[in-house]
């Protein structure tokens, strides 16, 4: 526990990490990541069968472009999204990434083409990488350590349950209504009210995280030795823990020299493989037996509602059972050249399906600790 200045409020309050500290804002913020998260499952059934009927094209390839440009700028921008937050705050970038998503529904209901298209799925990428980055992470930073794994679990689960939910019933308003515009009025009210709830209601967490931060370094740091450090650095195959790491060193390690978190970055890879085959090759594989859209919601609505809730069971017994930890202290943590995040986690490969990247916003991925 510790006083400071609620950033976020501009109060001085006295701040404690913990779920029930910070029920509110934690509740706040899983309901933001639904809304985050609705902007996928507007687009899930109903804009591959747009560019099928609508606008009538034959080649799934040009009509899956739209994923690609998404899973493009959003790995691009999961480099930068924690140097982001670091510097302007978690709670400002968030709301960048809201800015950037209240187009997206407008653009997909009134897009003259299918380029169109494409650039509304360059501004979810944006949305995506910034907004559900930030919700990961102050989610982490208000709970701690000990319940980051049922933080990550709840994030999960609403994000996906979310996805199913929307998915489905932009399917079963497009069967009733058609696809347009009905189904786009849902993504509209879905923009402006996570916009309007992290800039109204949300308050910044970087306090908590520094916290976290000097709570570690004081607790455990001061108690080891040269020694002790040297063996461990050996054992994890990484640097020095004093080093002041640069991004191609922390690069490097992460994609392949650590064989620990290449094999958690390959795991990212497919993971991210599969739900990009789901969100655009299942809507035309069951469209091509002649299902209704409803019946197509229904179906693609199944996988992200199975991963939700799988997801919170998961990170409730990974800790004991699953997850491989390893202590890594980054030298001055103010740097910009270090990871935003106390108690974080890399995601390193191709992300979302397209590029090689690095998420420097932490977003915490399957079982790989790192711990600073």
């Amino acid at each position: 526990m510790t006083g400071g200045k609620d950033r976020g409020n501009d109060k001085d309050v006295t701040i404690k990490q913990g779920l029930r500290q910070n029920l509110s804002q934690f509740v706040i913020l899983i309901v933001v990541n639904a809304f985050v998260s609705a902007m996928i499952g507007l687009e899930q059934t109903v804009v591959p069968l747009i560019g099928k009927n609508e606008f009538t094209i034959d080649s799934n390839a040009i009509i899956l472009s739209f994923i690609a440009s998404f899973g493009l700028v959003k790995a691009l921008l999961n480099l930068y999204a924690g140097a982001l937050a670091e510097r302007w705050g978690r709670k400002k970038v968030l709301i960048v990434g809201w800015l950037c998503g209240i187009p997206v529904p407008f653009i997909l209901l009134f897009a003259p083409d299918w380029n169109w298209i494409i650039f509304a799925n360059v501004l979810l990428g944006v949305n995506q990488a910034l907004a559900w980055s930030m919700t990961v992470n102050m989610k982490i930073d208000l709970v701690g350590r000990e319940k980051r794994g049922l933080a990550l679990g709840l994030n999960e689960f609403a994000g996906y349950i979310s996805v199913a939910i929307v998915g489905f019933t932009t399917g079963y308003t497009a069967s009733v209504y058609g696809l347009k515009p009905f189904p786009f009025y849902i993504g509209i009210a879905f923009a402006v009210l996570g916009t309007l709830l992290s800039w109204i209601i949300v308050r910044d967490t970087k306090q908590f995280m520094l916290l976290e931060t000097k709570n570690y370094n004081n607790h455990h740091y001061e108690q080891r030795d040269t020694q002790q450090q040297a063996q461990s650095d050996k054992a994890g195959n990484m640097p020095s823990a004093n080093a002041n790491f640069t991004f191609q060193q922390v690069f490097a390690q992460t994609s392949w020299q650590n064989r620990t978190l290449l094999s958690a970055s390959q795991a990212g890879l497919v993971n991210n493989l599969v739900f990009g085959v789901s969100w655009g090759l299942f809507t035309l594989y069951f469209a091509s037996f002649n299902l209704n859209v409803n019946e197509i919601g229904f179906l693609k609505a199944l996988h992200p509602a199975v991963w939700g809730g799988f997801a919170t069971w998961n990170r409730l017994i990974e800790r004991p059972y699953w997850k491989k930890e390893f202590d890594l202290h980054w030298h001055d943590c103010s740097s910009r050249r270090n990871l935003d995040c106390a108690f974080c986690k890399f995601d390193v490969g191709l992300d979302n399906r397209y590029v090689f990247a690095w998420r420097r916003d932490c977003p915490c991925i399957s079982n790989i600790t790192c711990r600073y």
